[in-house]
């Protein structure tokens, strides 16, 4: 779900993405947050270098600079049957990312 309108080139695999993010339960319970990790609340990686979830990588190809979005992934592009850490096995999860920079892969 698109919250704001970004400008510029979609993120590609290889480039390195800012971003500031915090996911959610279906039931609202946030369970995680760029600010948790970092003091300026963004978080620095290259896009599928190591890949995230497969809901997550998805998410960021159709994001440019200054775009912020809601997504929502099923558990299957989450972490399915398993779970991981906090999260319980076959929960969808919803993310609001903000774009702030996209640095492309030289």
């Amino acid at each position: 779900v698109e919250m704001e309108e970004g400008e510029g080139d979609l993120a590609q695999p290889g480039d390195t993405l800012v971003v500031g993010y915090a996911g959610y339960f279906v039931d609202g319970v946030l369970f995680d947050s760029s600010s948790y990790n970092s003091e300026d609340g963004k978080m620095e990686f290259v896009l599928e270098n190591p890949p995230f979830i497969p809901g997550w990588d998805s998410g960021m190809k159709v994001m440019n600079k200054d775009a912020k979005y809601q997504f929502i992934v099923p558990s299957e592009h989450a972490y399915g049957s398993q779970g991981q850490g906090i999260i319980p096995p076959y929960s969808t999860l919803i993310f609001v990312v903000k774009m702030f920079e996209i640095k492309p892969a030289q």
